[in-house]
């Protein structure tokens, strides 16, 4: 018996370290912009659909909470959940940024304002492209959002390798109408335009010029002089078209397919190369997404009973003046002076609310849960963030999963960044030498295991802890002695008011000591 125990130590000894020794030098990160994974079929993704048959498809992959591109293209770059990574929204409010007003986290001179007021803490780790150019190896990204700015902001060392590594994205042009194209090093812009031009400056929908551009520049521009070890690829579709057209509808499954078209060029690249066999690719995306039931203007709904609720803050401001940050699915509640007798009347308002889902407040109080449950109580987090209900019933366009949602978007039309298990459960393939061949796991996996499972292909050690795990189940030539054996819990809270009993649950699956947010809801029982 004390043998057996004791190889059985052995063996969970010696499969981590079998899994440090790096089987592929090349891995390749695309990333589509809320990419729903029960759009992925064979008619509209032919090629993610035969790059899943060759690899592994994570058929319970979620986002970080809130579920939107902000929050998980930091999760995806970092391993982390808000909390610790530092991002917790699409836009917040940071007094050390805009004493006046909520500012867009992808924004380059906010974050370095932030960073000048705090010692460089905007991000507060190391991402994976700053840790693989710290160890002398090169990087290429390249993105059709400014969000992949926060992937390599010029923290690594990436002027220091050979050939630089050079991070693209896209910002607005300001007093300029239209998109324009920024690089990390800035040098690297002249550059690029001399052999690219500038960026279609016109988005469109599908996004399909802007998106090819993009493309084109990683593969063409980016890997010219030899493909790194590492490389991003961040595609804005289907999210631009889904946000206008609605997930399902023909516009969006257009834009769909025109992302598969660049996939497949990027595979195209790497086998023209001779590199496919040797590259690890994976196929993520931010988000999911819900169509929209109706909209709520929740800073209109706050005044008409009687808080003095505003979207951007107006001068003098006095204490219990309530910021009002709309996210799509969520909302960020940032209280004045944080006067408990407004945000404990605000949650009370809020439970009698049918628009609302489950709520979640820095101030204990009854029928809510804490910040800290969905792992969002950052040192700037807002007071109260509440995430819109949602619906499970089939749609009209013959897939479920509809939203109420905060702000001006018609009917019909997509969002995000709610509890919504439709919003939550997003897309994870992966093909490569490294990964086992035609693999439908059903072991859950979250955005936050994406930055250390590449980090261990790559034989790289981060020197933090991440919130996420390797997905060594997924991975071939790993002993493991056990699968790992996910357990899920409901979690309640409730509270009596004049409308009737308020409801409301958060359900979270852990692996391995990965924590995955499943979904939330809350509801008033009569």
């Amino acid at each position: 018996m004390l043998r057996l125990l004791f190889a059985a130590f052995l063996l969970l000894a010696i499969a981590p370290l079998r899994a440090l020794e790096p089987p592929s030098r090349h891995v390749l990160l695309v990333v589509w912009d809320g990419m729903r994974p029960d759009f992925i079929n064979a008619e509209n993704t032919p090629h993610l659909h035969a790059l899943a048959a060759r690899g592994v498809f994570f058929e319970k992959h979620h986002p970080a909470y809130p579920s939107s591109t902000e929050v998980n293209g930091t999760a995806l770059a970092t391993g982390l959940h808000p909390a610790r990574s530092g991002v917790m929204a699409n836009r917040e409010f940071r007094p050390q940024v805009d004493p006046a007003n909520a500012f867009a986290t992808e924004d380059r001179n906010a974050f370095a304002k932030f960073d000048a007021a705090t010692g460089g803490k905007y991000l507060t780790v190391a991402t994976v492209a700053e840790l693989v150019q710290r160890s002398g190896q090169r990087t290429a990204i390249a993105g059709t959002k400014g969000v992949n700015v926060l992937h390599d902001r010029g923290a690594g060392a990436g002027a220091a390798t050979k050939p630089p590594s050079v991070n693209v994205f896209t910002e607005w042009g300001g007093i300029q109408p239209g998109t324009v194209i920024g690089t990390v090093p800035p040098g690297a812009l002249a550059d690029l335009v001399a052999a690219r031009g500038p960026i279609p400056s016109k988005v469109s929908y599908p996004n399909t010029e802007q998106d090819h551009y993009t493309t084109r520049t990683l593969i063409d521009h980016l890997w010219s002089e030899g493909v790194p070890i590492f490389s991003t690829l961040w595609l804005s579709e289907p999210d631009y078209t889904q946000h206008q057209a609605g997930p399902g509808s023909p516009e969006a499954l257009a834009a769909i397919r025109s992302s598969d078209t660049q996939l497949g060029f990027a595979i195209d690249a790497l086998r023209e190369r001779k590199l496919l066999e040797r590259t690890d690719i994976l196929v993520v995306s931010d988000h999911g997404f819900s169509l929209i039931e109706r909209p709520v203007d929740t800073a209109n709904e706050l005044r008409t009973n009687g808080f003095v609720a505003r979207r951007e803050w107006r001068e003098p401001r006095t204490a219990g003046q309530i910021l009002v940050v709309g996210l799509g699915g969520s909302v960020a509640l940032y209280v004045e002076g944080r006067e408990e007798k407004v945000m404990q009347d605000l949650i009370a308002f809020l439970q009698t609310q049918d628009w609302c889902g489950p709520i979640f407040s820095r101030l204990p109080a009854e029928g809510v849960f804490a910040l800290s449950d969905v792992r969002i109580d950052t040192p700037t987090a807002p007071d109260i963030v509440f995430s819109m209900r949602w619906n499970g019933a089939m749609t009209d366009r013959g897939f479920p999963g509809s939203l109420i949602t905060d702000g001006t978007r018609r009917r019909g039309t997509g969002t995000h960044a709610s509890l919504s298990r439709y919003d939550q459960r997003n897309t994870l393939v992966a093909a490569g030498p490294s990964f086992q061949r035609g693999k439908r796991s059903q072991i859950p996996s979250g955005n936050i295991d994406v930055a250390p499972t590449i980090l261990h292909l790559l034989g790289l050690k981060s020197p933090e802890q991440r919130d996420g795990r390797v997905l060594l189940e997924a991975l071939e030539n790993v002993d493991l002695v056990a699968q790992p054996q996910p357990k899920t819990e409901r979690k309640e809270a409730t509270r009596k008011t004049a409308r009737g009993t308020w409801k409301q649950y958060l359900q979270t699956t852990t692996v391995n000591g990965s924590v995955y947010l499943d979904e939330g809801n809350a509801e008033i029982v009569p």
